[in-house]
Order: structure tokens, then C-alpha cells, then sequence
């Protein structure tokens, strides 16, 4: 038995190192997203479109989310099964037609979710200030002749600037960010990009509703949703966002209380667990992250007004 010993202790120490780090949704979505097999081989740098929910999205197999689309037919299905159901309840318990209801789409990128979104809300206000990514997505909307999407090519914050961005990589042009000390892969060339305060731009476009919100933004979530706190506080959304955690970044989110501040009163958190980005396939469960963890990560959550949170749809099934 004796020769089996540092194994054991190697073992060991794999187990109380991974309990002491917690990995939990943060690390293992990092995991998935690096060690998954491919779905499908294709060709690199191929320009390509297929069919969308009834629609036409046109891509590129260079960029790892357009690859996704081809091989699957969709992106982070589990959001967008998430956010069509949650539509449909806010239908049902408002009681107003759907074409009376708002989705904001900040960090909206090449339009995947703004598509997805077309068929369950009235109206789409989309914002991305990365050129690429806006140019895409302005082209898919107007191959398929959305007129219910209004794309805005400025990044929301809390004070109006123009500021260094984190070009993406061409193999995954999701990951652009205001923030480069986040440490996120991507290339800084010296450009900057127009950054308005969220509250103040509403009021000048006449964006006064906001029904249900999703928030992907590399780590520039901190800015935004203090940068939208009246808007939000007026219109009591549903609001689905991606938070980055990383240790002695300071405009990151450090604690749930610092978080819980940015949201409007009596707004409870969830977060997804065991969810399946290509099946469909979530559960929300109590708020799931961990701002000690030395690693960092990065989870999507949920922030409900406490009034809708009995309504919120909590389990979602495969949808394949």
C-alpha cells in the first residue's frame, strides 16, 4: 500500500485545493468553452449563411460564436430559451400584448440574441460600439428587414467618454471589453470607442420602458448598471447579465452588497447552474458567486424585481 501513497496525497491535494477554490458555474464555463470537441469541422475564414429561428444569419467560420451558430443553429441557447420564456411571462402577467413589451440588448454584439428576441417582444434597442460586430449585425438586420430592432453603436457606462477598448480576437469576436486589467483575451491597438451614460442617452432618445434587459459587456458591467440605475429604477426590468470576478480589480463588482447597490431596491439574485448552452437546458438557483475565489470567473445571472421573482421560469428543458 505504501507505494500507492503519493498518489493518494496527490489526490488529496487536488480535492482540498479545488474545495478551497470553489470552481463552481465561474470555472466550469471557462472549462467548457476551452476543452468541449468541436460539434462540427469546417473551414476557417468561410462566409457562410443559415437559417435562424425563421431568419437568415450570415457569419463568419473564423469567429468561434459564428461557428457555434453553424454547427448547432444556435448560441447560448440556454439565455435564449431563458429570455423567450421569461417574455412570454411578462405577457401573461402584465397582461399587455407583447408587442407592447421592451428588451434591451447591451453588449449585443453580431445580433444573435436580438434575432432570437424579435419574435417575442415590440421593440429591440440593441447597443455594441465595436464597429465590426455593429457592421455585422446591421447587415443581418437588414437582410431579414427587422424593423423592430434599433441599434444604438455606443457602449453604455456611468460617465460619458471615449475609451481604450480590448479589440477581440477574430477567433472569438465576443470578447471585447472596456476593461482591459480584466484580463480577457483580445488585442489593444490603440483604439477607443464612444461610451455614454446610460440614463442620460434614454432620456435623449426617448427610451422610457424597459421590460426585460440582457447585459453582456467583458467586465463593463459595474459602469453600466450604475450608469442606467434611474432608468431601471423606474422600470423595474428583468435584467440577465454576465458578471466578471477577478481579485484587485477595482471596477469589477467585489462583493454582493457592492452589487446589490448597483440594482434597484428589493431586486433579488439567481443563477444559472447546470445549464447546457447548446441543448437549451438551465435551472436558476440562489446566487451562485463566489468574489474570494482566487481564480475569478465569470457567471450569468439574474436580477429580478421582487415583485416578478415567484414568476421568473426556473427550470428550462432541453429544447433538443
Amino acid at each position: 500500500m505504501r507505494r500507492y501513497r503519493p498518489f493518494f496525497l496527490a489526490l488529496a491535494g487536488f480535492v482540498l485545493f479545488s474545495l478551497a477554490l470553489r470552481p463552481k458555474q465561474g470555472y466550469l464555463k471557462a472549462l467548457v468553452t476551452v476543452y468541449s470537441p468541436p460539434v462540427c469541422e469546417v473551414p476557417a475564414d468561410r462566409r457562410f449563411g443559415i437559417e435562424y429561428y425563421g431568419m437568415i444569419y450570415s457569419g463568419n467560420t473564423t469567429n468561434l460564436i459564428d461557428r457555434r451558430v453553424l454547427c448547432t443553429g444556435s448560441w447560448e441557447t440556454h439565455i435564449q430559451q431563458f429570455l423567450g420564456r421569461t417574455a412570454e411571462m411578462l405577457e401573461r402577467v402584465k397582461g399587455e400584448p407583447a408587442d407592447d413589451l421592451v428588451f434591451l440588448d447591451i453588449g449585443a454584439n453580431t445580433g444573435l440574441h436580438s434575432m432570437f428576441m424579435s419574435r417575442y417582444v415590440g421593440v429591440i434597442h440593441a447597443f455594441d460600439p465595436y464597429p465590426p460586430v455593429v457592421a455585422q449585425m446591421r447587415y443581418n438586420l437588414e437582410r431579414n428587414n427587422l424593423q423592430n430592432v434599433i441599434l444604438h453603436p455606443v457602449g453604455l457606462g456611468d460617465a460619458a467618454a471615449r475609451l481604450p477598448f480590448v479589440e477581440p480576437k477574430d477567433s472569438n469576436q465576443g470578447t471585447g471589453s472596456f476593461l482591459p486589467e480584466a484580463g480577457l483575451p483580445g488585442r489593444m491597438q490603440g483604439l477607443e470607442l464612444e461610451v455614454v451614460v446610460g440614463d442620460d442617452y434614454f432620456r435623449e432618445h426617448g427610451i422610457d420602458r424597459a421590460d426585460l434587459v440582457k447585459i453582456d459587456v467583458e467586465g463593463f458591467e459595474k459602469p453600466v448598471l450604475l450608469g442606467l440605475r434611474r432608468t431601471f429604477a423606474k422600470t423595474r426590468p428583468i435584467i440577465e447579465f454576465e458578471i466578471t470576478v477577478k481579485q484587485g480589480v477595482e471596477r469589477l463588482f467585489r462583493s454582493r452588497e457592492e452589487l446589490e447597490a448597483a440594482l434597484p431596491e428589493d431586486y433579488e439574485l439567481f443563477g444559472f447552474t447546470g445549464s447546457d448552452p447548446k441543448s437549451g437546458a438551465y435551472k436558476l438557483v440562489d446566487f451562485p458567486v463566489d468574489f474570494g475565489a482566487f481564480l475569478g470567473g465569470q457567471w450569468d445571472l439574474v436580477a429580478a424585481p421582487a415583485e416578478l421573482a415567484d414568476e421568473l421560469p426556473m427550470v428550462g428543458e432541453a429544447s433538443w
